[in-house]
């Protein structure tokens, strides 16, 4: 279809995968691509090719590949176009208008042996408040087929103290009271005002309460700050909780409490940690910031 597109891939796609410039996603299922997406990440964001087994066209892939690039370029985007056949644009222009893609028209430069190539571009704004829109068929999407295992609990942490736990210099976070039965369950790190963003994920380790001198002599060396901070926080406290943090993942984009809240509605930051139900809407949330986002994406099985 595409007669020079080995001389694309092997001059401008690959050398520059290693740069800002582009980005790419693969889905596999086993061994086996099954989809795959180019983008050239700018200002004017440019999806280059976008490609799914036809298998597995009616399993909401496309919607997770548009998903995944409104993440990658939500911070420096303004525009996202691509060109595509005109034929999919008949077959498919359901599925390119449900991302704010409305209309088309006949492309300046023509790519294809045998079909018109057509140009389309959408505000990124509007593509980003579709994308948004999807968030739920792709979360029932990947949570139905295993592909997500969302933390069942979200932290907040000061700025300060949530960067050091990213950083590696603060691997113990201190509370008044915290359950055991979190140990060895992940969490979700909420960077609290004025910073307000979902930076990334933790294993607890070990919850270990005492007193708080007990505290400080056992963990005084790794919770990121001195005696004297400590002891206003410890103030009139009999008894402490130290949380061991491990197996730290920070997301590649922080997601702000706006996108947050374009995803899941209203939502409140816990004031110390909060547990998420099965129907809870945060998990929307974190199951975009945790696959989509990241980009660690593996599709061992797809049903």
């Amino acid at each position: 279809m595409y007669p020079s597109i080995k001389q694309w891939l092997d001059r401008k796609v690959a050398p520059q995968l290693d740069t800002p410039h582009r980005r790419a996603f693969l889905l596999s299922s086993g061994d086996r691509p099954i989809a795959s997406v180019v983008l050239k990440r700018g200002e004017s964001s440019k999806l280059c090719h976008v490609r799914i087994a036809p298998e597995y066209q009616d399993n909401n892939l496309g919607s997770l590949l548009f998903c995944l690039l409104a993440q990658e370029i939500r911070s420096i985007a303004t525009e996202v176009h691509f060109t595509l056949p005109e034929s999919l644009w008949h077959e498919r222009r359901h599925f390119f208008n449900s991302f704010g893609f409305s209309e088309s028209h006949k492309a300046n430069q023509q790519y294809r042996l045998f079909d018109s190539e057509l140009s389309c571009s959408a505000p990124f704004r509007d593509f980003w408040l579709h994308a948004t829109e999807h968030a739920a068929t792709i979360r029932r999407f990947l949570s139905s087929a295993g592909y997500v295992d969302v933390p069942p609990l979200v932290m907040s942490i000061k700025p300060r103290f949530a960067r050091a736990v990213f950083s590696g210099e603060k691997r113990v976070e201190i509370r008044r009271s915290f359950s055991s039965k979190w140990v060895d369950h992940r969490l979700c790190i909420y960077s609290s005002a004025p910073e307000q963003k979902l930076l990334g994920e933790a294993t607890v380790r070990a919850v270990v309460a005492a007193s708080p001198d007990e505290i400080w002599t056992t963990f005084g060396n790794e919770i990121g700050y001195g005696r004297a901070e400590f002891d206003e926080y410890a103030n009139g406290a009999c008894k402490l909780v130290a949380i061991t943090l491990g197996d730290v993942r920070e997301y590649e984009q922080p997601m702000c409490l706006q996108d947050i809240r374009a995803l899941s509605g209203k939502f409140l930051p816990p004031q110390s940690h909060r547990t998420l139900g099965e129907k809870d809407n945060f998990r929307s949330v974190l199951t975009v910031a945790q696959e989509l986002h990241a980009g660690d994406i593996s599709l061992s099985t797809v049903r």
